[in-house]
């Protein structure tokens, strides 16, 4: 109470309770009052001193009992815009500091915090340009070294917290207007110390806008700046700070999703910078890349996972656990030169750039691991427009794996990889690699690949659509890649392709084709190369061989001719010698195959069908020859077959090939007849035995034709008929049976320019068939093993129809010929040689009237004599014995007995001379010759009357030698 009494007393100042009170009050009018107010004028002063911008504050608050400071809306203001500002500030300071030893807070709180950000195209923002223009205008203070370097004031937070902040940048730096809005931002520290050698923990979360946040939790210690924690980044837009990179980066992506967490040990001391993260994973999702000059993306990833990872800074290395790629979309385009169209911005990239990489990589001692990376249900679509049609693939369900990566490439990295290739089933292949050297082992397994795929790829070289096929391969691969022996490796395994059909685009007919080829085991080296084939089994192969109407085969025509073509050359095999093919055998198994030329009117064609055999022992290092052995069946009935050795792998080429038609319907081949003989075909069979025997570049071809019940039947108007009595060949060749049987050897030089295989039969056909009808007695003198001479004409005395003993064996030998070969018609021609033989005739009269052959000389006289004188009388008689008897002078000297001999035949001549004769005698005689001949082949050889025929007797023959021929002909029914 005296205490009080004094406060109210005339000694009021002496009362310890007014000086309190008077200090409270000036405590609190300073702290109420005048405070506030310095400070709203302190930071209107220095934010004009530092920046020059003017400061707007709605309210200034301190509360001096509770410590706390309260400052509500506050602006900064840039040429009427705001730079900065809160909608409430407040500090609550803890008298703790005074036991701490440090300003010592016990809540920080900023509430709706705002600042707008520009950076101008030299990278300064406006707050650095505005301080240091605000520097330029002021004189440079000059500071002491000890100034120079402020010690770090010890400052403890109990939180920090921040509410609904937001910043907006508008970055002029990268030369276009790029906008960053983050908001609202909030976070809490808790527990943060600016201690010497004391950290302090701390947790940070930051919320941004879409989901995005910052969580980060640890101990921090600013001298020496240390810190050891963890933190994690969720939903950071990467895309968005993209625009810094796109001077740098061949590509910009256009979205991706970025979460990033991480424990960390940072420290900086001594100048260095020690950095270690530990269990760090990083994962970025639906990230979209693109070329920069194009509007759709290329590749479209759905996330990427990177982790578990380890990295040291110190010692320079990283070690990941697993890089996990899920749902890749990759567009690959190839350009019309070949090539990606993804590589090209790779190509603004300077030789300065590419040596700085390198120069770089060299000098890297950096150690780096990855235990494992996969790819996980991706696709692949391939546009390649280097083909004139673009070639869309799409590789679809990719999944890939590659383990034990590391910056020593020596070791080997199993790896697997499956894909479905368009319709395909699931394709894997898996192994081992080694990049440095290159090595690999891989087992291999592609399952019914569309062969359709390749289409564009044929279609500018052949006129060929591949309508469909399936190509299947199992097996392993072997490479390995040396400094002294260069790339070598091996394939084993079995390859197959099913179902397969093809046409050529010019008909849009069917071209080949079959039910399967399967090819196993193959094995494969490749340097030298080599190739091993147990089996090669076609299953229903089939092949359409046509001739069009201009005569051009259709698989001379698959090849297209163009110039672009032309300019790609094949590069020529570097050691053609040293490869070795084996193939053990190949084996058919019922194929087919089609004939048609329609060149013809009308057109022709015929098919082989269920072809069966195999061909074995197929080799390029081998002498022993292939042995063949096929047979099929032509149309319906009709048999074929092929068999014999073959070499045809090595040179020079040997064949010893028999090549076998059986029974072939010859009504079909009526097309053929009808331009090259000028005839239908009525009806026959075909039997045809070809041998090639090629051996040293020399063709010994022996060939058989057997042509069964064959007929002509009317005939056809052709431009291309030979001008050959068809029907007389084919009646020289055909036997009793109907049976035509012809031998055709075929021979030639196969090195010489001129010669041509294709047609050698049927050339050497013609050539029989001409022979036969221009010398058709030689054929069959040549059948009977005789001359022609003997079988082509019979041969008369004159003024005789007698036959000797050898014309009537050489007309029996004719006879037989004519019996087997019923459809000859043997014509005959009788020659009378007028003169000569009317003369004989007369002779065998005069002998035949006076019985002369019987008498002697002197009785032959007498009669002659007796004859005369009957005849013309006694006088005429003795005149011409004198005449004849009478030796002139001038005459030498002759013998009484030779000139008996004179008179004699002087005297025959003349009474030979004087005979009556009439020309019916010589046309009797022919007619003698004819029944002689005619009974000698019809009555004793019995040829059917209906083959000979005796033409109009010649009267103005020659004789020679006393005898004269008669002629045979031979022509066919």
């Amino acid at each position: 109470m005296i205490i009080f009494k004094k406060l109210f007393s005339k000694y009021y100042y002496r009362s310890p309770i007014f000086w309190l009170l008077s200090l409270l009050s000036l405590y609190s009018a300073f702290g109420f009052l005048i405070l506030p107010k310095l400070i709203h004028n302190g930071i209107n002063e220095q934010i004009q001193i530092q920046l020059g911008w003017k400061t707007e504050i709605a309210e200034v608050k301190i509360n001096p009992f509770l410590l706390t400071m309260t400052i509500n809306e506050l602006q900064i203001i840039e040429n009427a815009t705001p730079v900065f500002n809160f909608s409430r500030f407040h500090a609550d300071i803890e008298l703790r500091s005074l036991v701490e030893g440090a300003y010592t807070f016990k809540n920080i709180e900023l509430i709706k915090p705002n600042i707008n950000l520009s950076i101008a195209p030299n990278g300064m923002s406006n707050i650095q340009q505005a301080y240091l223009n605000q520097q330029l205008s002021e004189p440079p203070l000059v500071v002491s070294e000890e100034q120079s370097a402020p010690s770090i004031p010890k400052l403890l937070f109990d939180q920090i917290n921040v509410e609904a902040g937001s910043i907006r940048i508008n970055d002029f730096s990268q030369g276009e207007k790029i906008v960053h809005q983050l908001n609202p931002i909030s976070f809490n520290i808790r527990t943060f110390s600016t201690y010497i050698e004391q950290g302090g923990d701390y947790q940070l979360n930051i919320l941004l806008d879409n989901d995005q946040s910052l969580y980060w939790k640890g101990n921090l210690s600013l001298a020496p700046i240390s810190s050891t924690g963890s933190f994690q980044i969720k939903g950071i837009r990467a895309h968005r700070l993209w625009a810094y990179l796109a001077k740098v980066s061949p590509y910009d992506v256009r979205n991706s999703e970025v979460d990033f967490s991480s424990n960390y040990s940072v420290s900086y001391t001594d100048s260095q910078l020690q950095l270690i993260l530990n269990e760090a994973y990083v994962s970025l999702k639906n990230t979209n890349i693109a070329d920069p000059q194009k509007t759709d993306e290329f590749v479209n990833i759905k996330q990427i996972n990177i982790g578990p990872s380890y990295f040291d800074l110190a010692k320079q290395s990283v070690a990941i656990k697993q890089v996990e790629l899920d749902t890749v979309d990759l567009d690959l385009t190839i350009l019309e030169n070949g090539e990606l169209q993804l590589l090209q911005p790779l190509n603004t990239l300077t030789k300065q750039d590419e040596q700085i990489k390198k120069t770089n990589t060299e000098n890297s001692n950096f150690l780096w691991s990855i235990d494992n990376i996969k790819l996980n249900n991706s696709i692949i679509h391939i546009n390649d427009r280097s083909v004139a049609n673009n070639a869309n693939i799409r590789v679809r369900n990719i999944n890939a794996e590659l383990s034990q990566l590391n910056q020593s490439l020596a070791n080997s990295q199993p790896f697997s990889l499956s894909f479905t290739l368009d319709e395909s089933l699931t394709n894997e292949i898996s192994g081992d690699i080694t990049l440095q050297p290159l090595a690999l082992q891989s087992d291999i397994k592609l399952s019914q690949i569309p062969v359709k795929i390749a289409q564009p790829y044929l279609e500018p070289f052949a006129n060929i659509a591949i309508n469909k096929g399936l190509f299947s391969l199992l097996g392993k691969t072997q490479l390995t890649n040396s400094e002294t022996h260069g790339m070598n490796g091996s394939f084993q395994g079995d390859i197959t392709v099913d179902d397969f059909d093809s046409q050529d685009t010019i008909k849009g007919r069917r071209l080949l084709g079959w039910e399967q080829i399967d090819i196993s085991p193959l094995q494969v080296s490749f340097s030298p190369l080599r190739v091993d084939i147990d089996k090669i089994l076609l299953k229903k192969p089939y092949s359409r061989f046509i001739i069009n109407e201009d005569r051009s085969i259709n698989f001379s025509q698959l090849t297209k001719n163009n110039s672009k073509n032309k300019s790609i050359t094949s590069p020529t095999p570097k050691s053609a010698e040293s490869t070795v093919i084996n193939i053990n055998e190949i084996r058919i198994n019922e194929g087919s195959t089609y004939f048609a030329d329609l060149s013809l009117t009308p057109e022709f064609a015929t098919s082989i069908q269920h072809l069966d055999g195999t061909i074995k022992g197929l080799s390029s290092h081998n002498d022993a020859p292939a042995e063949i052995d096929i047979k099929g069946s032509v149309d319906e009935y009709g048999m074929a077959s092929i068999n014999g050795e073959i070499k045809p792998l090595v040179d020079p080429l040997y064949t010893n090939i028999n090549v076998n038609f059986d029974k072939v319907e010859l009504t079909t081949l009526t097309p053929y007849s009808g331009r090259y003989a000028g005839y239908v075909i009525d009806k026959g069979k075909l039997s045809l035995a070809l041998n090639y025997k090629i051996a040293d570049g020399f063709l010994d071809g022996s060939n058989r034709l057997i042509l069964d019940q064959f007929e002509l039947g009317e005939t056809v108007q052709s431009e291309e008929s030979l001008d050959l009595p068809i029907k007389l060949a084919l009646a020289l060749f055909k036997d009793s049976d109907g049976i035509i049987d012809i031998s055709l050897p075929t021979k030639g030089d196969m090195n010489s320019p001129d010669f041509e295989i294709g047609g050698l039969v049927m050339k050497a056909l013609l050539n029989v068939m001409t022979k036969a009808v221009s010398s058709p007695f030689t054929l069959l003198a040549n059948l009977a093993d005789g001359d022609e001479t003997s079988l082509n004409s019979v041969s008369f005395a004159l003024g005789s129809s007698e036959l000797s003993a050898e014309q009537k064996q050489n007309l029996a030998t004719l006879a037989s010929l004519l019996i087997k070969r019923p459809q000859l018609i043997l014509e005959m021609r009788i020659n009378v040689d007028s003169e000569k033989e009317a003369v004989k005739l007369k002779q065998m009269a005069l002998q035949s009237q006076l019985q002369l052959i019987n008498k002697d000389i002197w009785q032959q006289q007498e009669a002659l004599e007796k004859f005369f004188i009957e005849q013309q009388g006694e006088q005429e008689f003795n005149d011409f014995k004198l005449a004849q008897l009478t030796v002139k002078e001038s005459e030498p000297e002759v013998d009484q007995d030779e000139l008996m001999q004179q008179y004699q035949q002087a005297l025959f001549n003349h009474l030979v001379s004087i005979q009556p004769f009439s020309n019916l005698q010589l046309t009797e005689l022919a007619q003698q010759r004819i029944s002689s001949i005619k009974n000698e082949l019809i009555k004793v050889n019995k040829v059917q009357n209906k083959q000979v025929f005796a033409l109009h007797p010649t009267l103005d023959a020659l004789a020679e030698k006393q005898t004269i021929d008669s002629i045979f002909t031979l022509t066919s029914k």
